[in-house]
Parts: structure tokens; C-alpha cells; sequence
């Protein structure tokens, strides 16, 4: 669904019937405009892209001359996968091969790579029409196109989900295997329960040599022991067919970043796939990356794991001529940078396609719930510069936002160490922001790093001497309980908010004292995070006769059992400091306000942050603002237009 957002109370509408070309920069004096302004303004948009499970996401911010916030998100469209399947056969798209080993399995699909490209063209000609906007001055109506001052663009898709491509052409060479890939569990699947076919059997094979593999080679608990992360589908894919010549793994936001700066052979721009496949910290932890010294581990794992995989593979395939020279940097992406960093300049004839400037920075994206706590965490507010004075520092590029308001370039997001989000969705993840890295793949639990001080300051009011020597790490966990246990006890949006006015969130649920639920769906087993047990058991009896106890019990126990308890989780592994000092909420859970008054109380309990350096540190757990994680794709792609110091387009 679109969304034109307002702003000062002002309406903004898409008018699709606007006859006149002239943008915003062109404005005249016989249109009500000030010339002698409008000359000089210089409007900057940044669009973000989520590649998510069920579609993708467009946001679009500009910068914001308000203390309170950096960027302001001014539009905003998804798309379904399933409606790209008309767009698909209508038009005639298709990027990959005819070839039975490249064949989307269906079309219109999360893990369609020609849906992905459609979704991109869709969106951004959705935001194409001209917007017009009051003019507060003299009640004149200015007119232009957000396509038309799009200045950076960003992608996220989801953690682990990649494919391999020609790097020569990007047509796909090996099918992409998702974020729910799983090299053994995936390659058992299948539609006739008396019999795998002989491909099946083959891939059953496989996944569970890949599987012995990773044990052999991989230090324990590292991050890319995970049967469903890049590294392990890199692995499975070795061991089913030799590599070729050509062939390189990328994520799914490279591959939307690759397509954006491809060049063919009658282009002389293209700036970043001259340089090969490039990738980003974010999406390649799970592809065995090293991220604290941030270099592929080759040498102490990495290539003794691969020369093993492409051995076995060769030995299978009496065609295959390696000698064994291949190394495994034949297949990784080339080049792997922070998040928000300028992969490289649009390619001239996609620009063109698209409807965008030539001038259009492409930045390396991320993971989708890292984009996401980058939208959350926004709210915490802008670090624009001042003077001694109290003065705001403009720098050195004059830029307006679409009203006309001056704003400041150089001002930056800060997201100080402590802050966390939880999410309260149909599961529940949350993730903090530590000075330590922490690791321990049996409970789920990894560090990202953190992007480099040119995306985001972690520098507070009474620390502006932050380096990039000082390390800072996205730490987190996701547990399988969740909100999704409403519903599954028939509690409907209206009871949950009624019988919510019941609860005093000063108090503890009796029942929940009494039995401790845990509330796992019904005849759900296992848990991954707080704690690793595959045997857990979901408890959610007795039931009293008062629904709006049983329901505060249940508030009670995730905000105990697996929030709480998460956190401390996190502190037990080392991170620093040990408690969050903010907690910013997303997901639906997030707008239940009397929840929000019971997690807070609870945070606080025994809050191990309350003393230090003598001062009492209350945290403050509240909804955030945005979590959308196309928005902090954008942000992403505004932090990596600020560092080439553009004005404007």
C-alpha cells in the first residue's frame, strides 16, 4: 500500500494528472515561487529497499530540519511477490537462464530473483508521479518527482540467503536458497512420502556430507556452522556440482546492488563491478567472514573446509579438470565493506530504464532485522552539530527539504552503546548494541559488527571522542515465543485491548507467579533463545477463570522469560555495557501501551545498570517510532551520500 506522508499538518498527495515537467529546482516566479531561493535548492532523496519473505519495500526519506530527527520518511509502497507473477508474464521479464539447473522452481516467489528485480522497477515507478505541496508562504503549489531527486539507494533481503551467479553476465548459475534453507532438513523435503526421487536422495546425500564437514572444520560455536547460512549452502553446492570459471556466490541485496551497477559492453560506467561481486559485514557473518579482523579466514579454516568439499566433488565428477589450484576467492564476493559505504555509482543505462539520475550512489545494504534496528533505533533522535553557542552548524553544502527548509548535511545518526529493540512479533528478537563481541552458536547468539563511524555515531552527549579502534557489536537472539500465542488462545484485537484496561502493570500476575507459563504455540516444541532446548515444552495451564489474568500472565511471562532473561543472557556472554540503557519496541506487541508500563518495570527490577558511576540509570523501554526495515535500508543509503559530500540533484 502507498503511503504519501505529511508533514507541518501540510497534505501531500500523488498527482498522477500533473501536466507540467518543471520540477521543484525549476520553479518560476509566476508560479508563486522565490526565485532567488528556490535557484539554490538543492532537494537530496534516499530510498531504501527490504527484500522480505512475503514482498519488498520502498521508503524514501529527506533530511529534516527538526532537533528530533535526521530523516523523515516521506513515501513509502510494498509489492507481494505473488502479484510479480502478472507483471512477469505480462511484460516478459526473466534474468536467469533456460537451462534446467538454473529454472526458478515457481515464479512470483520470495526466492525468485526475477521477482526481485520486478519488485525494484515496480516500486520506483510507483514514486515516479509528481507530488505537489503546499506552499505556506504564499499558498502556491509546487510540483516535481520523487523519482527525479533520488540521490543513494540501498538494499536489504534476509540473513543468508543467496545464490550463485555468472559474474560475467549475473545470470544465475545455481538457484537461490533462502533464509529457511536448511542443507539438511531442506534436502529431505519432498512431495511423495514413500519415496525420494533420485535427485532428492542425492541432495539428502549431500547436505549431511556438508553437514560432517562443517563439524570437522569449523571452530566450535563459530556463526557459520549454522546448516542455514551461506557458508554450509556454499558448501552443499560444492559438493553436488565442481565450480566453474566464472561462478560467484552473492547475497540477495548484492545481487540487486550488482544488477544496479552492472555494466555491459557498450557501457563506460559502472563503477563497482569492475572491482567483482561485492558484499557488506552484515550478510557475509553467516558466510564464514571474519568480521573482528575483517578478512576471509582462509588459513585457519575456510580453505582447508573448501579444498575437502571440492575434492569430494571432483572425485565424482570424472569430467572435472582442477587441478587444484581453484581457491575458494574464486567463488567469494571480492570486496566485503560496512553497511552504508558507496559501493559504487549507478550504471548509465539502468539509471536510464529506471528513470533515475546517471549520478545515483549505490551503498553496500545489510540484513533485514539489522535494517530494522537501524529504524527503531532512529528515534533516539539526530546528533546535528553545534557551536559553542547552541548554534546549529549548517556545514558546508547548502540543501533544503521539499518544503524549503534549510537543512544541515552534515548531521548524523547516533545510536549510543546500550540502546536495544525488541521485537514483538509472531516470535520474538532482540538485539543491543555492546562495546563487546559476543558469540555462541547454540543458543542462536551472534554479533554484527556495527558500521563504521561514517554511517552511524555511537557517541553520546558526554562522548564525542568516539574512534573507529572502538569496537562496537549488534549482539542478539531470537527465542520462538511470541505473539503469535494470542491468537493461537483465540484472543481477538478487541479483547486483547479491552481486557488489557483490566491489568495494573505495578503488579505481578498472580497466575503467572503460580505457574510459570512459557508460552510456546500449543504442542510446540523446542527453544532456541534464551535458552538452547530442544526439548522445551510450551506451558500455558492452568487457565483462571479471569481471562484478563490469564492474559496478564502471559505478558508477564515473555517479558520475564525470554525478554528479561535474554538480556541476561547477553550479559552472561560478556556484553558491555550489561544491561541496555533504552529499549525501543517494534512489532505488534509494541502498541499495547500497558505491556509497555509491565516491561519496563521488569527491566528495571534489579537493573544491574542502575549504579554505575553513581548515577541512577532507569531504562527506558518505549515504542519506536519506525521498524520498517526498508527504512533503515534508506538511512543507510543517506549516510553513504553524506560521505561523498553530494549537494544535491
Amino acid at each position: 500500500m502507498t503511503r504519501l506522508l505529511s508533514r507541518n499538518d501540510d497534505d501531500v498527495d500523488v498527482d498522477k494528472d500533473v501536466d507540467d515537467d518543471d520540477d521543484y529546482n525549476n520553479y518560476n516566479e509566476e508560479s508563486g515561487g522565490t526565485p532567488s531561493k528556490i535557484k539554490q535548492t538543492k532537494i537530496s532523496l534516499f530510498a531504501g529497499f527490504d527484500l522480505g519473505t512475503s514482498g519488498a519495500r520502498i521508503s524514501i526519506l529527506e533530511p529534516s530540519s527538526s532537533l528530533s530527527a535526521v530523516y523523515r520518511e516521506i513515501y513509502s509502497d510494498s509489492i507481494a511477490w505473488k502479484d510479480c507473477v502478472n507483471l512477469k508474464n505480462s511484460h516478459g521479464y526473466g534474468t536467469t537462464s533456460s537451462s534446467d539447473a538454473v529454472t526458478v522452481r515457481s515464479e512470483g516467489r520470495y526466492d525468485d530473483p526475477d521477482s526481485w528485480w520486478i519488485a525494484i522497477e515496480t516500486l520506483l515507478e510507483g514514486c515516479s508521479h509528481h507530488v505537489t505541496v503546499d506552499n505556506n508562504n504564499n499558498n502556491s503549489r509546487k510540483s516535481y518527482s520523487l523519482l527525479d531527486h533520488i540521490a543513494s539507494i540501498c538494499v536489504s533481503g534476509t540473513s543468508a540467503s543467496c545464490l550463485v551467479v555468472d559474474q560475467t553476465t549475473l545470470e544465475v548459475t545455481r538457484k537461490p536458497r533462502m533464509y529457511d534453507y536448511d542443507i539438511i532438513t531442506s534436502s529431505s523435503n519432498h512431495d511423495n512420502d514413500n519415496a525420494f526421487t533420485q535427485s532428492q536422495l542425492f541432495s539428502s546425500i549431500t547436505g549431511l556430507r556438508a553437514s560432517e564437514l562443517l563439524q570437522k572444520h569449523l571452530p566450535s560455536k563459530h556463526t557459520a556452522k549454522s546448516h542455514s547460512g551461506s557458508f554450509a549452502k556454499l558448501i552443499k553446492w560444492i559438493l553436488e556440482s565442481p565450480l566453474q570459471t566464472n561462478e560467484k556466490l552473492c547475497h540477495q541485496s548484492d545481487y540487486i546492488s550488482s544488477k544496479l551497477l552492472f555494466p555491459t559492453k557498450n557501457d563506460n560506467r559502472g563503477v563497482g563491478i569492475g572491482m567483482g561481486i561485492q558484499s557488506d559485514w552484515h550478510n557475509c557473518l553467516k558466510l564464514g567472514y571474519d568480521v573482528r579482523n575483517q578478512c576471509w579466514p582462509l588459513d585457519d579454516w575456510m580453505e582447508s573446509c573448501f579444498r575437502e568439499a571440492i575434492g569430494i566433488s571432483n572425485n565424482k565428477n570424472s569430467n572435472n579438470t582442477d587441478n587444484g589450484t581453484t581457491s575458494i576467492l574464486q567463488i567469494l564476493p571480492a570486496k566485503v565493506i560496512s553497511p552504508g559505504l558507496m559501493f559504487g555509482t549507478i550504471n548509465e543505462r539502468i539509471a536510464k530504464k529506471l528513470g533515475l539520475s546517471k549520478d545515483v550512489i549505490i551503498t553496500s545494504g545489510t540484513t533485514d532485522s539489522n535494517a530494522a534496528f537501524f529504524a527503531a533505533a532512529s528515534g533516539l533522535g539526530s546528533n546535528v552539530g553545534k557551536d559553542c553557542s547552541g548554534n546549529i552548524n549548517k556545514g558546508s553544502v547548502d540543501n533544503y527539504d521539499i518544503d524549503g527548509n534549510d537543512i544541515t548535511d552534515d548531521s548524523e545518526i547516533r545510536i549510543p552503546y546500550g540502546t536495544a529493540v525488541t521485537s514483538l512479533g509472531s516470535t520474538t528478537a532482540i538485539k543491543f548494541l555492546s562495546k563487546t563481541y559476543i558469540e555462541d552458536s547454540t543458543l542462536g547468539v551472534y554479533s554484527h559488527r556495527f558500521p563504521s563511524r561514517k554511517v552511524f555515531s555511537t557517541a553520546t552527549n558526554n562522548n564525542s571522542d568516539e574512534s573507529e579502534e572502538q569496537e562496537a557489536w549488534l549482539v542478539g537472539g531470537a527465542s520462538n515465543v511470541g505473539c503469535a500465542v494470542f491468537r493461537a488462545l483465540n484472543f481477538t484485537d478487541d479483547e486483547l485491548r479491552s481486557r488489557s484496561m483490566d491489568i495494573d502493570p505495578t503488579t505481578d500476575s498472580e497466575a503467572y507467579l503460580l505457574y510459570k507459563y512459557y508460552p510456546l504455540l500449543p504442542n510446540k516444541v523446542g527453544e532456541r533463545f534464551p535458552i538452547a532446548d530442544s526439548t522445551k515444552q510450551s506451558v500455558l495451564e492452568p487457565i483462571p477463570a479471569d481471562r484478563s489474568e490469564y492474559l496478564k500472565g502471559l505478558f508477564q511471562s515473555i517479558s520475564t522469560e525470554v525478554e528479561r532473561k535474554g538480556y541476561e543472557t547477553l550479559r552472561d556472554l560478556g556484553s558491555n555495557p550489561p544491561f541496555p540503557t533504552q529499549i525501543m519496541t517494534a512489532g505488534g506487541g509494541s502498541q499495547n501501551a500497558v505491556w509497555t508500563s509491565l516491561r519496563q518495570r521488569i527491566m528495571n527490577d534489579d537493573n544491574t545498570n542502575a549504579d554505575i558511576d553513581g548515577i541512577e540509570n532507569k531504562i527506558d523501554v518505549r515504542s519506536a517510532e519506525h521498524s520498517e526495515a526498508s527504512f533503515g535500508a534508506a538511512m543507510l543509503a543517506a549516510a553513504g551520500f553524506r560521505q561523498k559530500g553530494g549537494g544535491g540533484i
